[in-house]
Order: structure tokens, then sequence, then C-alpha cells
């Protein structure tokens, strides 16, 4: 076991959660075997998990002040926050035939949820 507050002790927490909540399972090698590639795989989702902040570097992303703005408001109507990123990069496998590649992030609790009813249909 990694050494309590070491960024690997968070990146593993991270993964051991995110296994938990999505009843999936954490890769023992943490995606660097090449026949386990990912952090954690659920029944639908490989999720690689990535760590900012923390006791070394408390710092706040940017986007997160941009996404509690939209929670705040979101919670406000009754609904689930979502912050979308648009990149353009044509030369890419994840892109659209206009060149786009669209994400959207949104809490892990409001994905839980709908993993479960997904299961429950």
């Amino acid at each position: 076991m990694a050494k309590r507050g070491t960024s690997k002790n968070i990146s593993l927490k991270q993964e051991n959660d995110l296994a938990e909540w999505y009843k999936g399972r954490r890769s023992p090698t943490s995606g660097a075997a090449s026949g386990d590639r990912g952090d954690v795989r659920t029944k639908h989702t490989l999720i690689e998990a990535k760590v900012t902040g923390g006791p070394g570097n408390p710092k706040r992303a940017s986007w997160v002040k941009i996404f509690e703005k939209i929670a705040e408001e979101a919670w406000l109507e009754g609904r689930d926050p979502a912050l979308a990123f648009r990149f353009h990069d044509p030369e890419s496998i994840l892109a659209n035939q206009n060149g786009e590649i669209d994400f959207v992030i949104r809490l892990v609790r409001d994905d839980i949820i709908r993993e479960n009813k997904h299961d429950q249909t």
C-alpha cells in the first residue's frame, strides 16, 4: 500500500472509490499492464482516473469554479449539472465528421444514479 498522503495513495483511493461506486473492479496495475489497460472496469465503462489538487497541490482548477457556477444554477432548477467541452482536432480518432470531439463532465454521484437506472431497465 502506498504511504498515506502521497500522490500514489491519493490515486489508489480514487481508483478504489470509483470501482466501489460503479460496482466495477480496479486494475491491479493501474492500467500499466498491456492486457489490462485503464484504471477501473465496469459493466459498461472503462475509466481512466486522474487526480488534481490534494494535500501536496491544493490549487483548484478553474474549470472546478465554472462547474460550481453551473451546479448552483442547475440545483436551483432541480436539475443535474454538466459541463461540456468541445475540441477541434480533425486528425483524432475521436473526432466526428466535422473534426469535433465533444465531452461532458458530470458529478460521479449523478452518473452513478444514471448507471443504476440503466441496469434496472
